[in-house]
């Protein structure tokens, strides 16, 4: 087994090709990680979720971080895919 694929694939986990902001975000809206996985977002009065493909839901910490390559939301765990 490659190690070296596991990371690229669990970074690249966390990557989504689009900007969205947080106002972008929609309570159950999927989308489609740079590895071609799914996560799903959660929105409510208590702030944004994200679930990965295995069940697990992460809080986001902080959102809307702008960087010179798109926008960073912090979240308080890692993801992981299926």
């Amino acid at each position: 087994e490659d190690p070296t694929g596991d990371l690229a694939g669990i970074l690249t986990y966390h990557v989504v090709p689009s900007v969205a902001m947080s106002t972008d975000l929609t309570d159950g809206m999927e989308v489609e990680t740079v590895n071609g996985e799914v996560l799903t977002i959660g929105v409510s009065d208590e702030g944004v979720t994200v679930t990965d493909a295995t069940g697990n839901t992460v809080n986001v910490v902080t959102a809307d971080l702008e960087a010179s390559n798109g926008v960073i939301h912090v979240i308080d765990r890692g993801l992981l895919p299926a």
